[in-house]
């Protein structure tokens, strides 16, 4: 990753579907460059009730990735230590090792892991 274009903080689960299906949606269809992209942290909350992903949010993500092999560019799940990690290394880094607690993200995060 190396895009300069800013970023958008989304607070809210609802928020975070809305940009999915507004934004990243279109930006596949468009095809547009670079990307959108959103990073989902994930605190270390072990129930899906507490990780901040929903099922609507979870069922927008699995959409997503049957929209396109290469999702993984376009939506990122995460754990927090990976916002750490990336600010000290200055630049942000690939997903493979911040796999989150819960049920839900995990597995999101797993599917993700097999896209390109």
């Amino acid at each position: 990753w190396n895009y300069t274009t800013g970023a958008s903080m989304l607070t809210s689960a609802s928020q975070a579907t809305k940009f999915i299906k507004e934004e990243i949606s279109v930006s596949i269809e468009n095809v547009t460059y670079p990307p959108v992209i959103a990073v989902l942290l994930c605190d270390d909350s072990e129930s899906d009730a507490g990780c901040g992903i929903t099922q609507n949010l979870g069922k927008e993500i699995q959409r997503l990735f049957r929209m396109s092999e290469s999702s993984k560019a376009y939506v990122r799940i995460v754990n927090s230590k990976w916002v750490f990690d990336s600010i000290s290394c200055a630049e942000a880094l690939e997903c493979d090792h911040y796999s989150p607690s819960s049920p839900l993200a995990s597995s999101l995060w797993q599917e993700q892991m097999t896209r390109t």
